[in-house]
């Protein structure tokens, strides 16, 4: 299965009594007409989000969500113009009246349960972020009940995550062997309606000139594929394409591109991943010498200084949504600590199997900022005696290697975060069992039940304080564990000719209308 890591924002959220801030929808026309083209890197095969996890990135022009969160973390209705949560485990959307797909049928909520039902088989990867679902029920032509079996910290904010957004059920009947491919397509709600997928060049969009929510700004939309970010750049130089929506290398990318970079708030974190469960890095002793091998300032000024360094695999920001700045101070300076000193790690090294250290390969993609940090990695651990080769790969081809089985799956420099606000994120998808099925997130193989239990309690707590008290307990052990070495927190970053703007950019923006948020100036 196909996937790629993704980021996102921080910030807090309230969901009860969630309701609709505008009218019932209204046929829209684009106000600015013409073409607006973006550049992405990497590419996909098809915008079916249970194939692959690049296809967000496409299908969020087109697809929506029930609610969608705001860059300052709040969230408003999208397809749901209220959402009421009657008691802790039981959340009922209620769908605005009169919304219709491109095809011109009206959505209902068989619509609603057949695509959130489709991302929570357990086939798919999405299935993780419904674990504590029970059931999803048409209460009514309009209405949408989710029950969960225990109350679940983490699941206000899934309604708008990629995996929940909602296509037709009919179309998806109708194209189950081809859907999502190109020639097939979706079918969705979306300002955006996608014409075309071709995996080698990109993506086309024409208007949803019947779209409810009012003002689309452009005729047309185009995605263009490019296989590095120095290719990305030099199209935008070339004014070949408009904006770039995420820049890992900023300094070498405004130099090339010669645009403008807007940066934004995001929960993207830099970290190296040691495979526990095979080969050297199995060795507790090698991954404690890692983690003080590797010296945080190096990566931010890999990124222009657009990062600040970090320690703990939960963001302070995201922990801030549950306590005081000075309590996640303190319970920081508790943790377990790596500072860089290579002294310390040959002597950590010099406990393990492994004391004149060993060989290895380091694969890396053109994705984020992957290339330099692997190769900051393998600089900073040859120091030690540990000598990766830094090995180059097609997005697919390493896409296929961090998510194989849990024992084949390589050590690796990555950056990737939560895409919500709250703190449960990062650990249910990167770490406990769940994540160790092919495809899945644990790109550590860590996955002992004592992490399933904390992850459990934490998101099942029912208050701030017991929450912040088992993420804690979770840090603490991934201290003395080190599966994970978290380097830095990364800023978003915006690419974008001087003739266009994008209002309240931020990361993650496919978890929204984003195409909605640019306009030309």
């Amino acid at each position: 299965m196909r996937r790629v890591l993704a980021t996102a924002t921080a910030a807090i959220i309230a969901v009860s009594g969630l309701s609709a801030c505008s009218g019932s929808p209204q046929a829209a026309t684009p106000t600015q007409g013409g073409v607006v083209r973006i550049g992405m890197v990497g590419s996909t095969s098809t915008v079916d989000i249970v194939d692959s996890q690049i296809a967000p990135l496409i299908s969020s022009a087109s697809l929506e969500n029930l609610v969608q969160l705001k860059a300052d973390g709040s969230l408003e209705p999208r397809l749901a113009e209220k959402v009421d949560n009657p008691s802790p485990t039981v959340y009922v959307y209620h769908l605005r009246p009169g919304v219709k797909f491109w095809d011109g049928q009206e959505l209902t909520a068989d619509d609603v349960v057949y695509s959130l039902e489709r991302y929570r088989d357990p086939a798919s990867y999405t299935s993780a972020k419904y674990k504590s679902v029970s059931t999803i029920e048409a209460t009514d032509k309009n209405t949408v009940t989710v029950t969960l079996k225990a109350p679940d910290s983490n699941w206000p904010t899934q309604a708008s995550m990629f995996s929940s957004q909602i296509f037709q059920k009919k179309f998806y009947e109708d194209h189950k062997d081809n859907f999502g491919n190109p020639g097939t397509l979706l079918m969705g709600t979306g300002p955006y309606e996608i014409t075309k997928l071709d995996p080698t060049t990109g993506a086309e969009f024409k208007a949803n000139k019947n779209y409810w929510g009012g003002d689309v700004k452009f005729d047309k939309l185009e995605i263009k594929f490019f296989d590095t970010e120095t290719n990305a750049a030099l199209a935008l130089r070339a004014k070949s394409i408009d904006l770039v929506p995420s820049v890992s290398n900023v300094t070498a990318f405004e130099s090339t591109s010669q645009a403008n970079i807007v940066s934004g708030p995001s929960c993207s974190m830099g970290f190296f991943a040691m495979n526990t469960q095979s080969g050297p890095w199995s060795d507790v002793h090698v991954r404690r010498a890692v983690a003080h091998a590797l010296n945080r300032d190096a990566f931010v000024n890999d990124v222009g200084g657009r990062a600040d360094p970090i320690t703990t695999f939960i963001p302070p920001n995201s922990l801030s949504t549950i306590a005081s700045a000075d309590k996640i101070d303190a319970m920081i300076k508790s943790l377990p600590q790596y500072p860089h000193d290579l002294d310390a790690a040959k002597a950590e090294l010099a406990k393990s199997a492994y004391p004149d250290g060993f060989t290895a390969e380091l694969p890396t993609t053109d994705f984020s900022n992957n290339v330099t940090g692997s190769q900051i990695v393998a600089d900073q651990l040859g120091k030690i005696g540990i000598k990766l080769t830094v090995k180059s790969e097609t997005i697919a081809k390493w896409v296929a290697g961090v998510g194989a089985a849990a024992k084949d799956r390589p050590a690796i420099y990555t950056a990737g975060g939560g895409c919500t606000p709250t703190p449960g994120y990062m650990p249910s998808y990167w770490l406990g069992s769940a994540g160790l099925a092919e495809g899945g997130g644990n790109l550590a193989a860590y996955g002992p039940e004592s992490v399933d239990r904390i992850i459990s309690q934490a998101s099942q707590a029912t208050t701030p304080e017991a929450q912040f008290d088992s993420y804690t307990e979770l840090l603490k052990q991934l201290g003395t564990d080190v599966p994970y070495v978290p380097l830095m927190a990364l800023n978003g970053n915006l690419g974008i000719a001087s003739g266009f703007e994008w209002t309240s950019y931020h990361q993650p923006w496919w978890n929204e209308a984003w195409p909605l948020n640019i306009t030309r100036k």
